[in-house]
């Protein structure tokens, strides 16, 4: 319990006894012995009862409505006269980002337009002259940091933009997506007024994403070779919404100085319905769209694989299956231990032939009709095992054709694009209601997952925070990067001065 929270209990605690005494006090010098005597038992319990009903009662109007004050639409900070216009200032700006979000509406599918400036991975677009950013000093530690998303400050809603984000230009964010030091990152923005926009392309020596650890996270590369060294490009658009003073816990501001934090997306789940603009079913592939009635394997759509690259990730994910977690059905309970071992040999060097088959080609381009018939046939041909790998193999390619290129995204049926696009939503529908995650977001109320950031969230407003999503790359476990900037600085465009920090749930 919080200081305020017990001060309130004491006091109404002394209200109660205070007023039971003296309405005891008085009830015995105005009655004049009337409740005196057996004959009185039922009188006397009836005043005790009506005494203690009406003390309790008073002392819950001192613990209801003269407790610490709670928050409403006109609520401002309590601080005390000396703080300087400085600290006044801040607080002011902390409580005017606590009463909204600028979310990333995902474009779906992606329009793939060389003009937009708002988008989560690929290559930053920027005036000629920019520069990749990398830690200072030789050696391992300056390869370049993975490019995360950059924002288009002027596709910002104005009054989002507090008074303090740029009303033009460009912010980018670079991170060190290795696992290593924390605080391995750049928040860099560029202006770039009558300027050439242009894709930068990244340096030679820019690593996998994710470093060491890129085969685990793309679990269907068979080498490093195979691991992309740039996040897959989905473009947004930057929306503004409201968070209402009731969407807070009354209990959480209790404490008077208490920040304001993420109230949940139960709270804001219809805010983030609206700021999506559309109704988006859950209805996500399962492994009931490819497993028939009979237990046979049924084709997700009709030119599936469509590409190479779908090729190589279904047979990739078969190879990851049976070199670590060979699945124990029936069809393998029936074979001798050597019978087993014999069969998912042969089925590892198969997978080997078709991902090395689809490596030779360009990943996008289209598989012949012949052989897309002969994979699906290969795969149809084992379907106890190959139903643990596709619904993730699906997943994945349908979002890599999509988000690498027109012609890529136009081999995609768009009944099945649609299957992936929760993946990608601010607030979907599904079967049990409306459902929405913490979204990704910019000047808003942080969470607080370990409770690190509670003192930091009183003086340095969220500038961004960045959860896990397989949909856009973002492996970053059960955790969040938050990058944290001061009022004044960002006033004043001192993007050096951001602070990043990284919690895991």
């Amino acid at each position: 319990m919080n200081r305020a929270k017990l001060e309130a209990l004491i006091s109404a605690a002394v209200t109660f006894f205070s007023v039971l005494l003296i309405v005891a006090f008085a009830i015995g010098v105005s009655s004049q012995g009337a409740l005196k005597g057996p004959d009185a038992f039922v009188l006397r319990w009836t005043v005790i009862s009506l005494m203690v009903a009406f003390s309790a009662l008073v002392a819950w109007v001192r613990w209801k409505f003269f407790q610490v004050p709670r928050l409403s639409s006109t609520a401002t900070p309590i601080v005390a006269a000396s703080r300087p216009a400085a600290a006044l200032r801040s607080s002011s700006d902390i409580l005017a980002a606590s009463r909204q979000a600028i979310v990333f509406r995902q474009h779906f599918p992606p329009p793939h337009r060389d003009s937009a400036l708002s988008f989560f991975g690929g290559a930053p677009v920027a005036p000629g002259g920019f520069r990749w950013p990398r830690p200072e000093g030789a050696g391992a530690q300056s390869k370049p940091f993975s490019f995360l998303m950059q924002i288009d400050c002027s596709e910002v809603p104005p009054p989002a933009r507090l008074g303090m984000l740029p009303d033009r230009g460009v912010l980018y964010f670079f991170h060190d997506l290795t696992w290593g030091q924390q605080d391995a990152f750049r928040v860099l923005y560029e202006e770039g007024e009558d300027r050439d926009w242009r894709r930068i392309e990244p340096p030679d020596d820019l690593g996998h994403a994710f470093g060491d650890q890129a085969k685990f996270v793309w679990q269907w590369t068979q080498s490093a070779d195979d691991c992309p060294r740039l996040l897959p490009k989905w473009t947004f658009q930057p929306i503004a919404l409201e968070i209402t003073p009731d969407a807070y816990d009354p209990h959480d501001r209790e404490t008077p100085d208490a920040p304001f934090l993420w109230p949940g997306e139960k709270l804001v789940a219809g805010a983030l319905r609206r700021a999506q603009g559309e109704d988006v079913p859950g209805t996500w592939f399962s492994v009931r769209d490819s497993i028939d009635e009979a237990g046979g394997l049924r084709r997700p759509f009709a030119n599936y694989p469509h590409d190479w690259r779908a090729v190589q990730i279904c047979s990739g994910l078969l190879l990851h299956r049976t070199r670590h977690s060979p699945p124990s059905t029936h069809a393998l309970r029936e074979l001798t231990a050597s019978g087993r071992a014999a069969l998912v040999a042969a089925i590892s060097d198969e997978a080997k032939g078709w991902f090395d088959r689809a490596r030779s080609h360009s990943p996008f381009d289209a598989v012949p009709d012949r052989e897309s018939d002969e994979f699906w046939s290969w795969l149809a041909d084992k379907p106890w095992l190959v139903r643990f790998v596709i619904t993730d193999a699906l997943n994945i390619s349908v979002e890599a054709s999509l988000s690498e290129s027109r012609e890529a995204a136009a081999r995609i049926p768009t009944l099945v694009a649609r299957r992936v696009h929760s993946r990608h939503a601010l607030a979907i529908e599904s079967e049990n209601g409306l459902f929405a995650r913490t979204p990704d977001r910019m000047l808003a109320p942080p969470v607080d997952v370990q409770g690190h950031q509670w003192d930091r969230a009183k003086t340095h407003l969220l500038l961004l925070e960045l959860s896990s999503n397989e949909g856009l790359g973002h492996h970053f476990g059960e955790g969040v990067y938050q990058f944290w900037i001061t009022p004044a600085d960002l006033r004043a465009r001192r993007f050096d001065k951001v602070e990043l920090t990284a919690d895991a749930y």
